[in-house]
């Protein structure tokens, strides 16, 4: 017993020194930071707003020890997370904004239900903004992970925006993740898609909701967002379909399902749209929901999403339409 004491000892001392080995000093780490920054060309105005970065302690936040059961089946999931009360607050706030989503789509040909979908359900509502100095927030999570080119890719679009005007320093806030502003940003994200749509000289996210939804659309419109599709449907088996078919990556035409015998979800024929292809996704196996998920079907899924949360994006998005 001694011995196995012992031997956890110098193993959690062992994973210990190898975490503590693969972190930098804010000092060290804010050298290369400089030296990064200089190679891709950040000017005086970004380079300055380094000098003026603070040391930022990340506070790891403990989890309630009460263990949350998960869902069991896309069912439950979205009768716990798209539940009447989510869709109600999200059918009235599109509805208070319909003038708004109206001119977004007619700019970035993407429907403003999509975009309150993925803002009620990825932020619950815009939860979690946080108000850190982004910075600040970047440069302590590059010190503790510096082999992982994600914050220093965020850290130089962050400089980048302050160098070219776009995002004063001060504007740059954040929660405890370096996300920014109700839709939970990145500064990549500003820097590749930001728009300044109502058109008051700033680019602003945290305070004018015309440019952060107009950002989302500009990013999805950019990343190949079908305008006159929608994310995928529900549908129905009327034959066995072989194993290899239930694959997003394997993309078959309207015309080519229906001869699959896959039908809408009440058992019509499918459309008509041969220029449409589709993979045909089963969250729970033939015996739960089944879907034919649309190219922006994958535009909706982040990398780190489920299949759960995209569809309960969808799903929603689909509830605020269907009124």
């Amino acid at each position: 017993m001694r011995y196995i004491l012992l031997l956890l000892c110098v193993c959690s001392a062992s994973a210990l020194a190898n975490l503590q080995s693969t972190s930098m000093s804010h000092s060290d780490y804010l050298k290369q930071v400089r030296v990064q920054a200089q190679a891709a060309g950040i000017g005086s105005k970004g380079q300055q707003a380094l000098s003026q970065v603070k040391r930022f302690r990340s506070v790891s936040v403990n989890q309630a020890a009460e263990e949350v059961s998960s869902p069991e089946s896309l069912d439950q999931y979205l009768a716990l997370e798209v539940d009447f009360n989510k869709v109600t607050r999200a059918r009235d706030y599109f509805n208070r904004r319909e003038a708004l989503f109206h001119r977004i789509q007619q700019a970035y040909s993407v429907p403003g239900r999509f975009l309150v979908a993925r803002w009620a359900l990825e932020t619950d509502f815009g939860q979690g903004q946080g108000d850190f100095p982004a910075l600040s927030v970047l440069v302590a999570k590059g010190a503790e992970e510096p082999q992982n080119e994600f914050w220093s890719k965020q850290i130089l679009a962050a400089l980048a925006l302050i160098d070219q005007g776009k995002v004063p320093l001060e504007r740059l806030r954040s929660n405890r993740h370096g996300q920014m502003g109700p839709l939970l940003m990145s500064p990549e994200q500003l820097l590749n898609y930001g728009v300044d749509f109502d058109e008051d000289g700033k680019l602003d996210v945290w305070n004018s909701e015309a440019d952060a939804y107009a950002t989302l659309a500009n990013e999805l419109k950019q990343q190949g967002w079908q305008a006159d599709r929608t994310w995928g449907r529900q549908v129905t088996l009327t034959a066995p379909v072989e194993p290899q078919h239930f694959n997003l990556g394997l993309l078959q035409s309207m015309t080519e399902w229906q001869q699959a015998g896959v039908r809408r979800w009440d058992g019509r024929d499918l459309p008509k749209v041969d220029d449409l292809s589709a993979g045909l996704l089963v969250p729970d196996g033939v015996e739960g929901r089944i879907y034919l998920a649309y190219p922006n079907y994958r535009l909706l899924m982040r990398s780190d999403s489920s299949h759960y949360q995209t569809l309960s994006i969808g799903y929603l998005a689909d509830r605020i339409k269907f009124q």
